[in-house]
């Protein structure tokens, strides 16, 4: 290999790496600012009743529409 042609791409590689690495500190920073709500554990349960009653007394077009949801 020519060194003109592994420089480049030593260059171009360490390029790379460097946006890969700014990307990285962006990300991380969106991470830490985001929060994430509690679980409302009534809501999960009422999804939850709603669901069983549409699987076990829906009609089809009913089972397919509320598992299309998930």
């Amino acid at each position: 290999m020519k060194p003109d042609f592994c420089n480049q791409k030593v260059k171009d590689l360490t390029a790379t790496v460097e946006a890969l690495e700014v990307e990285r500190r962006e990300l991380a920073a969106r991470k830490a600012r985001l929060t994430i709500p509690p679980v409302d554990k009534e809501m999960l349960s009422g999804i939850l009743s709603e669901f069983e009653e549409t699987m076990a007394n829906g009609t089809n077009p009913q089972k397919s529409t509320f598992s299309a949801g998930w």
